[in-house]
């Protein structure tokens, strides 16, 4: 229960906020206001250590030594990607349009056409053009959408998993939990595509890290376990 860390003005008029936790990478993301009264964001580390200096709109943090971050050029905000330095890392062709971080991936459009990345810039996969966005990837697979905004899923090699016929899909460790339509019930559906049970008691479910499946039904919340029975309610408005 002893302070560890003091966030005090440094060289700005005021500090504003931090996040709720340090990432993986022992990182902390702090948002003051500088001298011009401007909101400014920055990154500390376990020890009360500046990482990145707060003049960015912005942070990202995508690995150790890597960041994406947006600042102000002239009258016009770039969103960049940069090391523990400050110095831009030219990872990607810049007219690649990222539009997802996951863990180890960077997902994006060049051209039409989605792609995955590896967080040192190495392609992995040039999706299907059936691919119009690539919406999560978990481990070795990821959601995606199509022209019709029906999702499915693929694995990194290109490889259809689950036909694009659903209006929602999350990956587990064991299955998919889905929506055929949204007045439609969730199913949970085994690796193979076929349906394992119907959750037709919650309007919303969700993998929720340490709290686990989290479930909604009339406003009232639930968690749940690993077979999506109810542990527990709690009154959360």
């Amino acid at each position: 229960g002893k302070t560890k860390i003091v966030l005090e003005k440094s060289g700005w008029k005021k500090v504003l906020s931090c996040g709720s936790y340090f990432d993986e990478n022992g990182y902390l993301v702090v948002t003051v206001l500088d001298n011009e009264g401007k909101k400014q964001c920055g990154i500390i580390n376990r020890s009360g250590e500046i990482v990145l200096p707060p003049q960015y709109n912005h942070i990202y943090i995508l690995g150790e030594n890597l960041f994406d971050v947006s600042l102000r050029v002239g009258n016009e905000n770039k969103s960049i990607l940069i090391n523990k330095d400050g110095e831009e890392q030219k990872l990607f062709d810049d007219e690649f349009d990222i539009h997802l971080y996951a863990e180890d991936y960077i997902a994006g459009e060049l051209k039409g056409r989605n792609y995955i990345y590896n967080k040192k810039g190495e392609e992995i996969l040039k999706c299907p053009s059936k691919v119009k966005r690539v919406e999560a990837i978990e481990g070795d697979l990821f959601v995606y959408k199509n022209s019709d905004y029906e999702k499915g899923v693929m694995n990194l090699k290109g490889e259809e998993i689950l036909r694009a016929k659903y209006d929602e899909i999350a990956i587990y460790e064991n299955g998919f939990l889905v929506r055929r339509d949204s007045r439609d019930d969730l199913e949970f559906l085994d690796k193979n595509g076929e349906k394992v049970l119907t959750l037709d008691d919650y309007d919303y479910v969700a993998y929720w890290g340490e709290f686990g499946n989290i479930g909604i039904a009339d406003d009232e919340w639930c968690i749940l376990d690993d077979d999506f029975k109810q542990l527990n309610k709690i009154e959360i408005y």
